[in-house]
């Protein structure tokens, strides 16, 4: 009998053990925290919506290229810094550009 009454014990105590362990497995606190990191990081971006799909793109971009004269010269006078153009037909009023330091990325057709 002594063995019956341990086996009893040890069955009670893993059904004990694993309720404990499926209650902290479906707390609020811990499924709250991934959705308040979630909702800063999707603050933190711009979804763009185009005829190929969408983009997303962090906002306030550190790495920036630019494929319109128009755009570049805005961006020149907001003082914001390029790291590449087209080079192939640059204007006379953003000369600048044609230096070695901005990276040649194609050409517009």
């Amino acid at each position: 009998m002594p063995k019956i009454i341990r086996r009893k014990g040890i069955v009670l105590l893993l059904i004990l053990v694993i309720s404990v362990l499926g209650l902290v497995g479906c707390s609020t606190e811990a499924t709250n925290t991934p959705d308040i990191e979630g909702a800063e990081k999707e603050a933190e971006t711009v979804t763009i919506i185009h005829p190929l799909g969408q983009a997303v793109v962090e906002k306030n971009p550190e790495r920036i290229i630019v494929f319109d004269y128009g755009i570049l010269d805005t961006l020149d006078k907001m003082g914001v810094e390029v790291l590449g153009l087209p080079k192939g037909s640059i204007p006379e009023y953003l000369s600048k550009f044609n230096d070695e330091k901005y990276e040649n990325v194609g050409s517009l057709k």
